[in-house]
């Protein structure tokens, strides 16, 4: 299962590869610095991860400040950098604590717990800089379909978002584990979908940074070009291959 994921995520790699950007490069190395300074100025004993919960009605899940308890879907929701997401929850109460419910207990329907909570594929190099693209089945359906995260040098695709499930069932039906790797079912749709959200994922992230729709716009379809031409290479390879 692991392969058929990593496989969806080449592209997006290949396309990554090819590209530049000096925003990159500078917010990797503003992150980097942060980061040696929290180390330096933090007490000797520090936990500031947040807690992970789950709604075991609409199967979201979503991160909370430790000394925080919800007591309904999506309350005291954060973002990775502790920050209010705003996300809306479906209301329900029917909620617990992830972390708490080992792997071997009953889970809520539709869950994937038979895979590891990120899947990473082969690292990119963007401006010389360590680019990887992932799967991360600990983001919420509500969450963004992709995002970058430059304090990771990771573009994570959210697993658990809906446009990404219907797109891996679009592919077939389930692959046994055990499956030998050249009889892995397609991954054209999903491979379709990690492109279009991990490119409009960079393109958003550029925006954000300059405000500029013309560079969202370049940004987009200078990835998405560059990951498309890396299909074209193999599809051509292969053809020739074959012939």
């Amino acid at each position: 299962m692991q392969e058929r994921y990593k496989k969806a995520l080449d592209p997006l790699r290949c396309g990554l590869d090819q590209v530049s950007s000096e925003e990159y490069r500078g917010a990797v190395r503003e992150s980097d610095a942060r980061a040696r300074k929290i180390i330096a100025d933090a007490p000797p004993v520090s936990d500031i991860r947040n807690a992970h919960w789950e709604c075991l009605d609409c199967h979201d899940s979503w991160k909370v400040a430790r000394e925080k308890v919800p007591s309904r879907c999506r309350e005291f929701s954060v973002r990775r950098d502790g920050q209010p997401s705003n996300k809306p929850g479906c209301g329900s109460q029917n909620i617990r604590r992830k972390e708490n419910v080992p792997r071997d207990a009953p889970q809520p329907p539709g869950s994937l717990s038979w895979l590891e909570d990120t899947i990473a594929g082969e690292p990119a190099y963007v401006s010389g800089i360590q680019l990887t693209p992932s799967m991360d089945w600990e983001m919420g359906e509500n969450d963004e379909e992709a995002e970058v995260r430059a304090e990771r040098r990771q573009l994570a695709i959210n697993g658990s978002h809906p446009a990404f499930r219907t797109a891996d069932r679009l592919d077939g039906k389930e692959t046994r584990e055990g499956t030998p790797f050249e009889e892995l079912q397609a991954t054209a749709a999903l491979t379709t979908h990690v492109i279009n959200a991990g490119c409009f994922a960079w393109a958003r992230w550029h925006y954000e940074k300059s405000k500029d729709f013309n560079n969202f716009l370049s940004r987009f379809g200078e990835l998405k070009a560059a990951c498309l031409s890396g299909i074209r290479s193999s599809a051509g390879a292969a053809r020739a291959s074959a012939s």
